[in-house]
């Protein structure tokens, strides 16, 4: 945190359970293709439902306060098949994808872009695509072994994962990787 910012965004995590340790097992998987690649930490793993960026320490407080106002249900995410940003030729990111439970994230993220708008941050550009990053290829070593690995794994199936809650979490970079840090948490309304 230097000059009173921070790097924040606003996520679902992931729980310990079956899901995770199918990641876990797809990233044993597509480290067999010997691509240099660094996986996502097991604690670290997340959906993103929006990256902030640089963000003012002051502004936190008013992000607790209009986030936790959002009034959501608990739902389903079923997290299956495999793919790549931004493409098989120039492979950086491996992400799992989103099937059922994408209408709830959507929805989500619609109230979160709308309270975000509330104190002033407008809505991003790129709008939602909904994933979940396993890995980051640092170069193209054995680069067409691991687009032929992940495009055998189209249909591989990490599990269901129950969103009760979302974080505003501070990222910190670091030579190792980020540190996530969750700066509040916004349950789900109680059924």
């Amino acid at each position: 945190m230097s000059n009173g910012l921070l790097r924040a965004f606003i996520a679902i995590e992931v729980p310990e359970g079956e899901a995770k340790q199918r990641i876990l097992d797809l990233q044993r998987k597509i480290t067999q293709t010997g691509a240099d690649i660094k996986h996502v930490e097991p604690e670290n793993i997340h959906i993103t439902l929006r990256f902030l960026g640089e963000i003012s320490v002051k502004i936190v407080t008013e992000l607790k306060s209009v986030l936790g106002r959002i009034s959501f249900q608990p739902f389903k995410v079923t997290l299956k098949g495999v793919g790549v940003f931004p493409d098989y030729s120039r492979i950086n990111v491996i992400w799992v994808g989103i099937d059922e439970g994408y209408l709830g994230l959507v929805d989500l993220y619609s109230k979160v872009t709308n309270s975000l708008n509330q104190i002033g941050i407008p809505p991003d550009a790129r709008g939602l695509s909904p994933h979940m990053t396993v890995a980051r290829a640092r170069s193209g070593m054995n680069r067409a072994i691991l687009a032929e690995a992940v495009k055998e794994l189209d249909d591989f199936e990490c599990g269901i994962i129950e969103v009760k809650s979302f974080h505003l979490k501070q990222s910190t970079l670091t030579p190792k990787g980020p540190i996530y840090r969750s700066l509040f948490e916004v349950p789900a309304t109680k059924l």
